[in-house]
């Protein structure tokens, strides 16, 4: 009997730390954030996008209000957005804030305006929460799941290692950065950020060393406005893939790659490019680990349900608000749509996503009237629209006439 209770002891020991992860699932909203669900001061439930981009916890002011009587101020700091507009952010320290059975206490927040933007978005939770607490990705299923010392030293065991750089300010704010190869010889330090709308980003500085002309090469290009109101130039160039230093398993090929006028790291990266993987971010170690991901998943390209206007419909009015187009599944954030220069009242930058399944294109004043309209959906050779997977939309066009 004494021998059965030590057997029994030890077996418990082990699994509190081999079995006792814990799941968390997670959303897909706005067809790019990754959302789960958290408390704040043991109180108050809240939606947070995953954003390891954002170096502290955001809560939008609205949110922020319920909790103004209990946070204490702690100063400032000022920031970049890796598009390069500068942000000041008034700090404060809340009691606690808890994901799955996750806590931290005394944590640092700071209202964001932008957040209160976004329907049904109470902040964003950083790598700067999860500084002392590794965690894995599963975008198949869907989940995040914290682990435990035990299952780290299991995962660790049957996974491709990818040390991680990092960049801690003053320990109040957190990013993450890894080396990536483009086009198999051009070697850029990446920024890893889920909460980015943006699948890839280089700087412009690496246009020459891939051999791309930004003048005569064919390219996507169009003004970028910036949350001041300014704008800067963005071209989208193909490149033929993107991988790893240290992996075998992260590679992305033909993928679109933005260029932007302001950017002010070398390369960013969403969550896309491991969207086929099991990711584990493991702070303590510096590292990121990825091993394949035993859940399959069908890849089935997406389609077309609804257009309005409808296909070569006639005698459209040319007082509509907006065109917009539905998807069956919900889409990658990127905007790949061809208009032809003159089409009055429609334009690229007036395109945008308003869910996850709809890309719509706001009109400029008044369409004209009696004129044929068309719209390419993908740029044959330059870039297509494509689902959260990776699946391509073959390149359609969308054709109406006005009255």
């Amino acid at each position: 009997m004494k021998f059965f209770l030590i057997v029994f002891a030890l077996f418990i020991v082990q699994c509190k730390h081999l079995c006792s992860q814990d799941t968390i699932p997670i959303s897909i909203a706005n067809n790019r954030f990754l959302i789960v669900e958290g408390l704040v001061n043991n109180s108050y439930k809240a939606r947070f996008i995953i954003d390891t981009g954002a170096g502290l916890e955001l809560v939008s002011y609205g949110f922020f209000d319920k909790i103004r009587d209990s946070a204490t101020p702690a100063g400032i700091l000022t920031g970049f957005q890796s598009i390069g507009t500068r942000v000041d952010l008034e700090l404060y320290q809340i009691s606690s804030l808890k994901i799955g059975n996750y806590e931290k206490r005394d944590l640092i927040i700071a209202p964001y305006s932008d957040l209160d933007n976004y329907t049904g978005i109470d902040g964003l939770v950083s790598l700067n929460f999860f500084k002392h607490q590794a965690f894995t990705f599963d975008f198949v299923t869907r989940k995040l799941v914290l682990e435990t010392p035990g299952s780290i030293n299991s995962i660790q065991e049957r996974a491709e290692n990818i040390p991680i750089y990092e960049s801690n300010f003053a320990d109040r704010s957190l990013d993450i950065f890894l080396p990536l190869i483009v086009n198999g010889n051009v070697k850029i330090l990446t920024k890893f950020d889920t909460g980015t709308g943006i699948e890839t980003m280089i700087h412009p500085y690496f246009l020459k060393a891939l051999g791309i002309n930004n003048l005569t090469d064919s390219a996507s290009r169009r003004s970028y406005q910036n949350p001041d109101g300014s704008s800067q130039e963005l071209s989208v160039f193909q490149i033929d893939s993107l991988s790893s230093v240290n992996s075998k398993l992260v590679e992305g090929n033909d993928l679109s790659a933005n260029f932007l006028e302001n950017f002010i790291y070398e390369g960013l990266i969403g969550w896309q490019l491991f969207k086929y993987k099991l990711i584990t971010i493991d702070i303590t170690n510096h590292r990121l680990l990825v091993r394949k991901n035993p859940v399959s998943i069908e890849i089935k390209p997406p389609y077309i349900i609804k257009m309005f206007p409808s296909p070569n419909a006639t005698n459209v009015p040319t007082n509509i608000q907006e065109i917009y187009v539905e998807f069956n599944v919900d889409m990658s954030s990127s905007i790949c749509i061809g208009v032809p220069d003159g089409s009055t009242g429609i334009s690229y930058t007036n395109a945008y996503w308003k869910s996850g399944k709809i890309l719509a294109i706001r009109i400029d004043g008044k369409l004209q009237s009696q004129t044929r309209y068309n719209i390419s959906l993908g740029i044959r050779g330059m870039c297509q629209l494509m689902d959260n997977f990776g699946a391509l939309l073959p390149v359609t066009q969308w054709s109406f006439n006005t009255k």
